[in-house]
């Protein structure tokens, strides 16, 4: 009865959404290991400061993962019911977002990642308030900001500044100084953080992620055993489902929800891109797609008729979820 109980938009949610986040991090402690954190992707040196401090102590990163999970759940949630995604206000969003971060043992401790996605929630936030106003530049300048202070803590998340050009596209009349003052955004952060590594005789640093970090040989770090294989294809194929779904049902839905969900699939397919340029490709390298993704299967699972159906496809994507957890229990 999960998924029913967080259809509904009852401010009993409001505690369900972290007791379900608690469930899924419950289970951190079991890849904690003698040997420390498993690699961190795509960082850059501003992040290294915060990783330097949380790698000492499995228990505070995985806390402070735990906090900001929560946190940008409940932010989607707001974003996507004040806007009217859906075809009713829920909490699905929140749980899903929840679970797409939290589906495996490499995401349940702190990670650049995560902290991009706030930021780029918070983007978004700016670039949906843009539909039918006058003027947008101090928006899209904050959206620009925000996502070039994302791309100083997670390199690839600079993909998702084509992002907001695309809002400005699908959005509004075309109006040039609304791109160039995006652009300005963006750099304003890169302006700073340059200036702070050159006075500090470490700009190099900053300019080998830049200009060296993307092409590095890459190493996959996707699990392959059986458990894996069986969460992959399950989760996978939701996936799959819900983008069915939309594009199914696109002609029907009102002319900004169609758009909103335009640009959604616009930011799946750049985070999807933007998994090139990490050294490391594992699960958190794929976590800029949670956002979109939680809105697709929301609406999915909102629009399937049989409430048992919803229920048991939920029950197979925990099932496979524990059965990840508990294979990696029996191996220690």
């Amino acid at each position: 009865m999960l998924i029913t109980s967080f259809k509904t938009y009852s401010p009993s949610a409001i505690v369900k959404v972290p007791l379900f986040a608690l469930f899924l991090w419950a289970f951190s402690p079991i890849y904690h290991t003698a040997s420390g954190l498993l690699p961190v992707v795509g960082q850059m040196p501003i992040y290294q400061a915060l990783s330097e401090v949380t790698n000492r102590f499995y228990y505070v990163s995985m806390f402070l993962s735990l906090c900001l999970s929560v946190l940008s759940a409940f932010w989607i949630n707001y974003i996507v019911n004040q806007h009217n995604l859906l075809p009713r206000k829920t909490y699905l969003p929140a749980l899903f977002y929840l679970l797409y971060t939290g589906f495996c043992g490499t995401l349940l401790t702190l990670h650049p990642v995560l902290l991009a996605n706030l930021l780029l929630i918070a983007a978004s936030h700016e670039l949906f308030n843009t539909y039918r106003k006058d003027s947008a530049l101090s928006e899209t300048f904050n959206a620009g900001m925000l996502i070039g202070i994302a791309s100083l803590l997670y390199l690839p998340a600079l993909f998702l500044f084509l992002f907001i050009w695309v809002t400005l596209i699908l959005f509004r009349p075309f109006i040039w100084q609304e791109y160039v003052v995006a652009l300005l955004g963006l750099c304003l952060p890169w302006i700073y953080a340059f200036a702070y590594f050159f006075m500090h005789g470490t700009l190099s640093s900053l300019t080998f992620h830049l200009l060296k970090g993307p092409f590095r040989e890459k190493e996959i770090l996707f699990p392959v055993s059986r458990p894996y294989i069986w969460l992959y294809i399950i989760l996978g194929s939701v996936v799959l489902g819900a983008l069915v779904r939309i594009v199914n049902s696109s002609q029907v839905m009102p002319l900004k929800t169609k758009k909103t969900f335009s640009l959604l699939f616009w930011c799946f397919l750049l985070s999807g891109i933007s998994i090139y340029p990490n050294s490391i490709i594992g699960p958190p390298a794929l976590l800029l797609t949670a956002i979109p993704l939680s809105v697709f299967v929301s609406n999915f699972f909102l629009q399937i008729r049989r409430a048992w159906v919803a229920e048991v496809l939920f029950s197979l994507m925990l099932l496979a979820i524990l059965g990840v957890h508990l294979s990696v229990l029996l191996k220690k």
